[in-house]
């Protein structure tokens, strides 16, 4: 469906149109490509083409963590710089979407679990999937000093009271928070199985009167079984026969299950025995009460409020009561932004606040304040709710009163019970609000935020049409994970645009998106590798002569590794063992084959793709196949 309004165009960053709600600011600036779309439908789609050679996904690298952990950096090219939805219509806007190239729709429980599933799984495929993702580099980097509030749920409270919950939310993990902890990523995982109907437990490897932090994983049940997934140490233990996933309970009586597999993902270095010990000494586990707890980012724009997707941050976010350190800010922070600037000239304005005493709008072309007191000697105040599906970190309340008679101004926040005044003015004149409620919010160590309320307090004792409120602008900072937003990459990028639909036409629809982000052509990925040498494609090769797999790049010079991915299924769902997704950590076409897990009779499905010096990586290979034999 062609979205409504005006063609897609590119426009440079000076023709952006200002006016309410649309500050210059150096996030704005730094874009020097925008793309503007008015949409006016419930949903829409359009293309945008990304030039130059570099995105953010072919320049991903990866690191080791405080932990001495792996996990996915900031890549060294980040095209875009910011995604604005802004309401700029009559109505209210219902729970705006954008998704780009199908990535990334993590909007609920519902849209999480058909990006990672599909209709037909078998439950042994629907587990292998839902591990996978939360295992992903993108959605989960441990540090136990950074990750957000506790490390374990109050096990003397109810499971749902405790602050445990915030992060042990998948969707709100995925959105909001990037660093995590093994009982955290873990419960992520528990939570999405169980919404996708399988039976499943969170396991601590701990001795069953406490403590309880030592480390978590999560049991799946299928095929008549439980099988142990580990997402913090990007890891499953194959049992003897090479096909099961061992269960808790097969690890403890086997640990060299553990000895014999890699862990913490393809980009760690060799990395075996993770956690061993704790398997062997502790059974049965300890199962950590957890509910389903999922989230939604469900947001209403009123008209003259916008949604500000950043790349870059301004060093806010939560740190909750995590007891473990001094906090540092996250990997991946992204600051967003809630900006509304209700619009005071017509009636419109009530549609936005929840509560008023003794205010009117003074008549159009009138010279006095627009909203003004209905009568004298008697406070006059106007009430806003800002609500964020993000955690809300930060904030500001600029504003603008005219008094032109003797009285009182003022301007007072609350997150709770009470209020608190931010900003206040007596007698007569031009009074400008420019309030920082950081201090209010105090967010760092504080419970999450979600919502919060502004309150404008003005009043005379001459006549009421001489003070007034001119006009409101309230912004609040939000924490993202950098990884959860609509990024686009090299070449045509398909935007879809959703918004929830009242099953109607709806007059005054007006949904503004910008998209603004700069290109570079700076470096260029190279060829993916060409062909499979060793086992020839389509071949057969007996195990015991099976020792490397080898295969030939175009650009042998320029190139720095390899990642290279076995799989028994065409689709690569899961590799054959954690073994067997690995970077080579050499620039040499060939990798060492880990040939105990492979079983004769098989069809196996590799692909490789390479890094050059510059740090770029390549498309995959094509999918190469090899039959072991006896």
């Amino acid at each position: 469906m062609r979205p409504d309004g005006p063609a897609p165009s590119e426009v440079g960053q000076n023709s952006l149109p200002m006016g309410p709600g649309r500050p210059n600011s150096p996030w704005t600036a730094s874009a020097t490509h925008v793309f503007e779309q008015i949409i006016s439908t419930p949903a829409a789609d359009y293309q945008i083409t990304l030039g130059g050679t570099l995105d953010s996904f072919n320049t991903a690298s990866y690191t080791t963590t405080d932990n001495v952990k792996t996990m996915m950096e900031s890549p060294w090219f980040q095209p875009d710089r910011f995604l604005i939805l802004a309401n700029v219509g009559t109505v209210d806007v219902l729970c705006p979407r954008v998704v780009i190239n199908g990535r990334r729709n993590w909007h609920s429980a519902d849209d999480l679990l058909d990006s990672i599933i599909w209709p037909g799984m078998s439950d042994r495929a629907k587990a292998f999937a839902l591990f996978r993702f939360f295992s992903r580099f993108d959605v989960q980097a441990h540090n136990n000093n950074l990750r957000v509030d506790d490390v374990m749920p109050d096990l003397n409270a109810a499971p749902g009271s405790n602050s445990f919950r915030e992060r042990a939310d998948p969707i709100k993990a995925v959105n909001s928070y990037y660093p995590s902890g093994c009982i955290l990523s873990a419960a992520n995982l528990v939570i999405m199985a169980r919404h996708a109907g399988l039976n499943a437990r969170l396991l601590a490897a701990a001795p069953l009167v406490g403590p309880f932090d030592k480390h978590g994983g999560a049991e799946i049940e299928y095929e008549g079984a439980y099988h142990y997934f580990d997402p913090e140490a990007r890891t499953f233990f194959l049992d003897r026969d090479n096909e099961k996933v061992a269960s808790y309970e097969e690890i403890h009586r086997d640990p060299a299950l553990v000895l014999r597999t890699h862990a913490h993902g393809f980009a760690a270095q060799e990395c075996k025995g993770a956690f061993i010990m704790l398997y062997r000494e502790h059974f049965p586990p300890y199962e950590v009460p957890v509910e389903q707890w999922v989230h939604h980012m469900d947001l209403r724009l009123r008209p003259g409020e916008e949604l500000v997707y950043r790349w870059d941050n301004s060093g806010k976010y939560r740190y909750g009561s995590n007891p473990r350190n001094t906090p540092g800010p996250p990997y991946r922070l992204a600051n967003g932004l809630l900006r509304f600037c209700p619009n005071l000239r017509n009636s419109g304005y009530r549609g936005g606040i929840v509560h008023e005493v003794n205010t009117m709008i003074s008549e159009p072309d009138t010279n006095v304040a627009l909203l003004r007191p209905l009568i004298s000697n008697h406070p006059a105040s106007v009430t806003w709710k800002i609500e964020s599906p993000y955690p809300i970190v930060g904030g500001r309340v600029f504003g603008k009163f005219v008094m032109e008679a003797e009285g009182g101004c003022s301007v007072s926040v609350s997150i709770g019970d009470s209020w608190r005044q931010v900003w206040k003015k007596e007698g007569a004149g031009v009074f400008h609000v420019e309030a920082d409620i950081d201090s209010v919010l105090n967010a760092l160590t504080s419970p999450a935020i979600y919502y919060y309320y502004v309150r404008f307090d003005f009043g005379t004792t001459g006549q009421p049409s001489a003070v007034g409120l001119d006009s409101v602008r309230l912004e609040s900072d939000l924490q993202m994970s950098q990884t959860s937003l609509p990024a686009l990459s090299v070449g045509r990028n398909n935007v879809s645009v959703r918004m929830r639909s009242p099953g109607r036409p709806v007059d005054g629809l007006r949904l503004r998106v910008s998209h603004g982000w700069v290109e570079c052509a700076g470096a260029a990925p190279p060829a993916a590798p060409l062909h499979a040498v060793l086992p020839e494609d389509g071949g057969s090769v007996r195990a015991a002569n099976l020792t490397e797999l080898v295969w030939a790049d175009d650009e042998v010079d320029d190139i720095a590794d390899h990642h290279v991915l076995v799989s028994s299924r065409p689709d690569f769902l899961l590799p054959v063992s954690p073994n067997f997704d690995r970077f080579a950590f050499s620039a040499v076409p060939r990798w060492k084959v880990a040939r105990s897990f492979l079983r004769p009779g098989l069809r196996y499905y590799w692909k490789v793709r390479a890094r050059n010096v510059e740090g770029v990586w390549s498309q995959w290979s094509p999918t190469w196949t090899f039959t072991v034999v006896g």
